[in-house]
């Protein structure tokens, strides 16, 4: 498969897990990719943006989104704050930063082997 024929494809698959203005310097990248790196980019694990919304609508009050994202000590923090009124504010707040969280986290990760 030629690099930009696998760039085309890796972007189709994986469109929703990317922010939308990132996926042009995604493709791009990947169109330079050597063909030898392709294995390694496809082998990524990538965080879903929906489990992590879903998972600050259900336990967002237990930090679980904030846990699935990699972010321990913000999760700790969040699950200590909870209690308090300002954990309450954070878990709505969370609501809208850790989807566009798991789609930078995903954009990094990529770019970092490519």
């Amino acid at each position: 498969m030629d690099q930009k024929q696998f760039a085309d494809q890796y972007v189709m698959i994986n469109a929703d897990k990317f922010n939308s203005d990132q996926i042009p310097m995604l493709k791009n990248k990947l169109e330079h990719l050597p063909e030898g790196r392709q294995t390694d980019i496809q082998t990524i694990s990538l965080k879903s943006p929906i489990i992590t919304l879903i998972l600050s609508l259900l336990l967002g009050g237990l930090a679980a989104d904030r846990f699935y994202l990699g972010d321990i000590c913000l999760g700790i923090i969040k699950l200590i704050t909870f209690f308090f009124l300002i954990g309450v504010i954070w878990v709505v707040i969370d609501w809208f930063l850790t989807y566009r969280k798991a789609k930078t986290i995903n954009f990094q990760k990529v770019m970092m082997l490519s």
